[in-house]
């Protein structure tokens, strides 16, 4: 929902001395689904700390892929949201995720780091 998880942003705020001095990607998983005419690498989408990553490691790359809901895995807060009909529209139950996408990219990056 618009930023990373909270350990994750922790864990590159907190080495992001060596991660400056290495090959880094990021990706961030979300959003479940589109309205038509988006995609996925539209900015609006990115999560608000992936500016400040960019300042101070230099990622090589950063990729938003769809994501999925399991509603069993919601905080009580969240599932008590999705009762509501517009949250239900917001947040789909689901798999979204493209493997293929998923793969393509990785793939890449793996190019990327064969070639001295």
């Amino acid at each position: 929902m618009e930023h990373w998880m909270k350990d994750a942003a922790e864990f590159v705020r907190r080495n992001r001395t060596v991660l400056a001095e290495r090959p880094v990607w990021l990706f961030s998983s979300g959003p479940l689904q589109l309205e038509s005419g988006t995609s996925p690498d539209d900015p609006e989408l990115e999560p608000k700390e992936i500016s400040e990553f960019r300042e101070v490691i230099h990622p090589r790359n950063h990729h938003v892929f769809f994501g999925a809901l399991d509603p069993a895995r919601l905080s009580f807060a969240h599932r008590a949201l999705r009762k509501l009909p517009a949250a239900r529209a917001l947040l789909p139950e689901g798999d979204f995720r493209n493997r293929d996408d998923i793969e393509a990219w990785a793939g890449g990056i793996a190019r990327v780091l064969e070639t001295p």
